[in-house]
């Protein structure tokens, strides 16, 4: 939903995929709270996910098809290079159920790598690294379907993009030295969408 963009949803409750939607009362369920650990969702079924976390994620397998019920929950990876919040994998089907207000915030991308000093005819010729892109808020690749529904609201934001590294200007307008210029810093990540 645009690169390094905070993005609000909201929606109404319906049954999804055969999984189903119906709000519970919070004495019938059992909420994990992800301050405690990560949710890895690795079998179809419906999860219940609040509390607050600056490290921990979600994360839906492969082929997995849930119902999250996300309710007053902060997941905030902008100290996190490079991570999603909510990560969904491809052939992730699942249904996002807001109850409250939630938010999360993606991980920032990674700077580039500064270029590299080199001599004679061999030498500054390898490529140095670009950052790694930054995480969105909710990660959706190719091949996952997401639905936000639910009463409640989300607030999702990507990470921001990172800085490129800077040139080697070592020995500059010498003949025979051959520099680097700097890594690309990673791009921005989506609130809802892909990573940077």
């Amino acid at each position: 939903f645009g690169s390094g963009a905070g993005y609000a949803a909201s929606g109404t409750a319906t049954a999804y995929n055969g999984v189903p939607t119906v709000n519970k009362a919070d004495a019938s369920v059992t909420w994990h709270n992800i301050g405690t650990s990560s949710l890895n969702i690795t079998a179809d079924g419906v999860y219940y996910v609040t509390g607050s976390t600056t490290t921990n994620q979600i994360t839906v397998a492969a082929n997995v098809t849930a119902g999250i019920y996300l309710k007053n929950a902060t997941i905030d990876l902008r100290s996190q290079t490079g991570k999603s919040p909510i990560l969904l994998n491809n052939g992730s089907n699942v249904s996002l159920e807001l109850m409250g207000t939630s938010y999360v915030y993606g991980g920032p991308a990674g700077n580039g790598s500064n270029g590299i000093h080199g001599s004679g005819a061999a030498g500054g010729v390898n490529a140095v690294a670009g950052g790694v892109g930054a995480g969105a808020g909710v990660s959706v690749p190719s091949g996952a379907k997401l639905h936000v529904e639910g009463t409640g609201m989300l607030y999702a934001y990507g990470g921001d993009a990172g800085d490129g590294g800077n040139a080697d200007t070592t020995g500059a307008g010498v003949a025979d030295i051959m520099n680097t210029g700097g890594g690309g810093g990673g791009g921005a990540g989506a609130g809802i969408g892909g990573v940077g």
